[in-house]
């Protein structure tokens, strides 16, 4: 299965929508690093990204976390390819 990419930002695109791209780009740049972890590190690192960006976490930017956290989710079939999910 294909990895997600981040939206595409439209000139026109909020504040918010910024803040989103920014998030699902970081999210997209540990995804690409996390297979060259060793298998011990993978999942800590995968746990840590999906606490960081929870919107139970991130009370003050709740619909920003909750966008980023969905592309985090989109990632499930690529992680279960290779036994991560």
């Amino acid at each position: 299965p294909q990895r997600p990419k981040p939206s595409e930002l439209l000139p026109e695109a909020s504040e918010q929508d910024r803040a989103v791209r920014a998030g699902e780009e970081e999210v997209a740049g540990q995804m690409s690093t996390l297979l060259d972890l060793p298998f011990s590190q993978q999942r800590k690192a995968l746990k840590g990204l999906r606490l960081r960006w929870h919107p139970d976490k991130n009370p003050e930017r709740k619909e920003e976390a909750t966008r980023v956290f969905q592309f985090l989710q989109a990632h499930d079939e690529w992680l279960a390819h290779h036994d991560l999910a």
